[in-house]
């Protein structure tokens, strides 16, 4: 048995657009803008055992992210697929949900947070000179913020007393 190869794009637009209930130009303006060469770049995200297969997996994929493409105009869809595909760093379809952030942000997120700098807000910059004296960013991603505050609420109710770690395994943070 021979390992199924990438669809083509040809065969999975005819596909769905049988299984498409919704608009002809919503679908087409999402195919145009980004899924066509999501479709040519990279794998899709799942395993088949034969191509036939692999086309029907595909397919019923690139339905759900048309349903959630549709909402946005073209241009819209071209430069977040052109941020995403510049971002993007596996060989496998970047997530929906990658896709859609890019769209109503401008920029693909990265999980846990924006992964983007933004100014500090006041209250940021008050964490930042309670947690280490002094105020270290005037920018900061949400991971910092979050972890400033963290550092200044430990500080604070006495329970930092030196380098702290991340404890993987365990519910709370372990301190030296």
């Amino acid at each position: 048995m021979a390992k199924p190869v990438k669809p083509m794009p040809s065969q999975v637009l005819a596909g769905l657009k049988l299984l498409w209930r919704g608009s002809e130009s919503a679908l087409s303006g999402a195919w145009e803008a980004c899924l066509q060469e999501m479709v040519l770049l990279y794998y899709p995200p799942f395993r088949a055992n034969d191509d036939d297969e692999m086309m029907e997996l595909a397919t019923i994929a690139l339905r759900a992210y048309v349903e959630d493409l549709v909402q946005y105009p073209e241009p819209t869809l071209r430069r977040a697929w052109r941020e995403v595909r510049r971002a993007h760093k596996v060989e496998r379809w970047p997530t929906i949900q990658t896709i859609l952030e890019a769209c109503s942000e401008g920029r693909p997120a990265i999980a846990g947070g924006s992964g983007r700098y933004r100014p500090a807000t006041e209250i940021e910059r008050e964490y930042q000179m309670r947690a280490y004296g002094q105020v270290r960013m005037n920018n900061v991603t949400d991971l910092d913020a979050s972890y400033h505050r963290r550092q200044a609420e430990d500080k604070e109710a006495g329970r930092l007393k030196g380098p702290m770690q991340l404890n993987p395994f365990a519910s709370k943070r372990m301190m030296h």
